[in-house]
């Protein structure tokens, strides 16, 4: 699986901004920035007797950014046919009067027109009756499919830590 350096999103909209923009995408209690680092950290902005939604928030917006990242890349990458976006490292971090939930995510996903150009070869094969010969080289391609990369979410979340 190759593994890509994602670029960050650059947009002169604000996560909150380019959320409301997308119909599909229902409104999260953010705001500040895109959270690539402390100083553009996404604000949570939920009461400390929601703590637990909070988590659910870091999630979705680890989710929503990751595709916004992927199809910012369509040009590089193609279309995404599938994506999985899952955490592998959390951290809290207490800075002054500030806490800073800082996420890194493994984020994985299929080339469509990848997988297209496999079943173009698949059909071919399949029609010639050489199926042994498809999964042999379906097997050596496999992995050039998926695309892989980590993505780090900082997240101020203060409001409900304290």
């Amino acid at each position: 699986m190759p593994e890509i350096n994602m670029p960050r999103i650059c947009d002169r909209m604000s996560p909150q901004q380019r959320i409301a923009t997308l119909t599909a995408v229902p409104k999260l209690p953010i705001r500040g920035g895109w959270g690539y680092t402390m100083d553009d950290a996404v604000v949570i902005t939920v009461p400390r007797s929601k703590a637990f939604y909070g988590l659910t928030v870091e999630r979705r917006y680890a989710d929503w950014r990751s595709c916004q990242e992927i199809n910012e890349s369509i040009e590089d990458y193609g279309r995404p046919l599938q994506m999985s976006c899952n955490l592998s490292l959390q951290a809290l971090q207490l800075i002054g009067d500030k806490a800073y939930d800082i996420i890194f995510y493994d984020v994985c996903f299929t080339s469509f027109e990848r997988w297209n150009v496999i079943l173009q070869k698949r059909r071919s094969l399949l029609q010639q009756g050489l199926y042994k010969d498809f999964v042999t080289q379906f097997e050596g391609q496999k992995e050039i499919l998926h695309y892989h990369y980590v993505t780090k979410c900082v997240f101020d979340v203060t409001s409900f830590f304290w």
